[in-house]
C-alpha cells in the first residue's frame, strides 16, 4: 500500500513540476492554494481525486503542446474521468482542436467542450470575475453546500458549475443559488451526484 501511495505522490509531484516548467506557475500555485479545502469537501475518494488531477494535468500539457491553442485561456476540470473544457477562444476550429486534444489523453472517459467562441473586453472580464465571486460567496454561506468543492467558472455572464455533490437535491440547490446571483444570465450545471 505504501509503495502505491508513494508512486502516486511522485506522479502528482512530477505533473506539478511539469506545469511549473511549462510556464503555468500561476495555474499550479493557484490550484495548490485551494486544493486542501477542495479535497476536504469533495465527495470523491482521494484516489478518484488523484486520478482526475492526473488526467487534468495531462490534458493541460496536451493543450500547451499545441501552438495554435491558447492553453492559458482554457480551463480544464475533470470529474470521474470526464473532462470539462471552459474558456473563451477566437475561433470554432480552436475550440474543436482543444476538444480533440483532450479526448485523446489516456484515461479520459468523455469531453464536455464548453469553450465559448468570441472575445471579452477588459470590463467583461472584470464583470465575470465579480459574478464568479458572488456565486462562490453564496455557495460558501450555505451550510448544506460544501462550496469549496463546487467549481465555478464564468464566461460572458454564463456560470458553469462543476464538481461532485452528494445528492440531486444539493445539485439543484447549487444551481438555484447561482441563478439568483446578481448579474448571472445563464447557468450550465454539470455537477455530478455521487
Amino acid at each position: 500500500m505504501d509503495k502505491f501511495v508513494d508512486s502516486r505522490l511522485i506522479m502528482v509531484a512530477g505533473v506539478v513540476l511539469a506545469l511549473l516548467v511549462s510556464a503555468c506557475a500561476p495555474l499550479a500555485i493557484g490550484a495548490g492554494a485551494g486544493a486542501g479545502y477542495k479535497v476536504a469537501g469533495d465527495e470523491r475518494t482521494m484516489g478518484g481525486q488523484l486520478d482526475d488531477v492526473t488526467i487534468s494535468s495531462r490534458v493541460k500539457l496536451a493543450l500547451i503542446g499545441e501552438r495554435e491553442v491558447p492553453a492559458r485561456r482554457i480551463d480544464v476540470d475533470v470529474v470521474q474521468g470526464v473532462v470539462r473544457l471552459g474558456g473563451l477562444v477566437g475561433s470554432v476550429s480552436i475550440k474543436c482542436r482543444a476538444g480533440e486534444l483532450a479526448g485523446a489523453v489516456a484515461g479520459v472517459k468523455g469531453v464536455r467542450n464548453n469553450i465559448e467562441v468570441g472575445s471579452r473586453s477588459w470590463g467583461e472580464v472584470v464583470d465575470d470575475r465579480r459574478i464568479g465571486a458572488r456565486v462562490k460567496g453564496a455557495l460558501l454561506k450555505d451550510e448544506e453546500i460544501r462550496g469549496l468543492a463546487v467549481d465555478v467558472d464564468v464566461y460572458l455572464k454564463t456560470v458553469y458549475l462543476g464538481g461532485v455533490v452528494g445528492s440531486a437535491a444539493l445539485r439543484e440547490r447549487v444551481e438555484k443559488l447561482a441563478r439568483r446571483t446578481d448579474g448571472v444570465v445563464r447557468v450550465v450545471n454539470q455537477l455530478v451526484v455521487e
